[in-house]
């Protein structure tokens, strides 16, 4: 066997990740099941996890993750929109990413697959050199960071809809989501309302509870369009009745279904909405609810009722 032949032998046997360590990518925030017809959404975490700072490409082909789902069962999935991840910008650029970057992201994949269970799963793969375009044409080429990295497979159990999302799925004909307004209207309380509660976000239910202490000033910052005074009262009008449209269905569903993925994020909706529409003892309790969970909402909502708590101490 010639050296050649030898070194060729080697270089297919090299492992294609032998560089993963230099990144993390992780999923979370996924249901463990699901029923038919609702969107899955699936969080995307991926971290430097080399401790210094990595050049990477972007571009199509360059650094970036794909998320894939498949049947366990082998079978060919039905009427799926796979999430747009990939970058279709002619030509890379170089990017540092410094030893602390971190991304996170949600795709939600929507699918009028049959029940089974699915196998999602994401990857980052690169390969370089790659090539610099100017006016169109190639004029050089840059080396950057090369490997890939593959994240643990999140085993989702999509099941036939049951009770209230039965109900709901046959009466839009297996597409609970085409018609939000009736879905919300009709089956608040069905798993496919959470979903169209979550996703559009309301005006102003994002804000920072700290709205909440004069909710007042913050429905007249929001309304004010630089107009007259009549214009931002129609404004303030206007928001309120949308925040009251948005709670009704919104605390059905929370009182149904407080497991539910994006749970704590609703629920901070839900208190703001409270609050902003002359209910804040009802927020006050919904935040209490969700400063004993987790994440970034429950800490929030802790610093929330801390600061509030200090302030009513200092008042004579």
């Amino acid at each position: 066997m010639s050296w050649k032949t030898l070194a060729a032998i080697l270089v297919l046997l090299a492992p294609l990740d032998a560089q993963s360590e230099d990144f993390r990518i992780r999923l979370s925030s996924f249901p463990k099941e699901a029923p038919q017809g609702a969107p899955v959404s699936v969080t995307i975490e991926i971290c430097n996890a080399s401790g210094h700072a990595i050049t990477v490409a972007r571009g199509h082909g360059g650094f970036g993750y794909v998320l894939s789902v498949r049947r366990a069962d082998g079978l060919r999935r039905k009427g799926c929109k796979a999430p747009e991840t990939a970058s279709y910008i002619l030509g890379f650029t170089s990017e540092v990413l410094p030893e602390d970057w971190r991304q996170v992201r949600t795709e939600n994949i929507t699918c009028e697959d049959d029940p089974g269970e699915w196998i999602v799963q994401a990857r980052i793969s690169c390969q370089g050199p790659y090539p610099i375009y100017t006016g169109g044409q190639q004029t050089g080429l840059f080396n950057a960071w090369n490997g890939t990295v593959v994240s643990e497979e999140a085993h989702i159990e999509i099941t036939k809809p049951a009770g209230v999302d039965l109900e709901a799925f046959n009466a839009f004909n297996g597409c609970p989501r085409c018609d939000e307004k009736k879905l919300l209207e009709r089956f608040p309380t069905s798993t496919y309302a959470g979903y169209a509660l979550w996703s559009p976000i309301r005006p102003m239910t994002t804000n920072r509870l700290e709205c909440l202490n004069d909710p007042d000033k913050a429905l007249r910052d929001y309304a004010f369009r630089g107009g007259t005074e009549e214009n931002t009262l129609a404004g303030i009008q206007q928001t309120l009745e949308d925040l009251r449209a948005y709670a009704k269905p919104l605390g059905l569903f929370l009182e149904a279904h407080p497991e539910f993925p994006h749970a704590q994020d609703l629920r901070k909706r839900y208190a703001m909405c409270l609050g902003l529409t002359g209910r804040m003892s009802d927020a006050l309790v919904q935040i209490a609810t969700l400063a004993k969970g987790t994440g970034k909402e429950a800490d929030e909502a802790k610093a929330f009722l801390e600061a509030r708590s200090t302030s009513a101490g200092k008042k004579p």
